[in-house]
């Protein structure tokens, strides 16, 4: 349930980030709010990564 828990979030992360740059995209808006969006897939991706190597360890024990 943890793992499953983690994961989730991780992507629900990445979803908002994408949510936020596609937006600013649309809208036309500045460089920078595109950057903002794109923080959060980074801190995402980082995030389901190591939560993917978890569960990996995880198994194998």
């Amino acid at each position: 349930m943890n793992d499953a828990f983690s994961l989730s979030i991780s992507v629900g992360i990445i979803a908002f980030g994408i949510w936020i740059a596609a937006g600013t995209i649309g809208a036309g808006s500045h460089l920078a709010w595109i950057l903002v969006g794109l923080l959060p897939v980074i801190v995402g991706t980082i995030s389901l990564h190591l939560a993917i190597r978890d569960v990996k360890v995880a198994q194998r024990n």
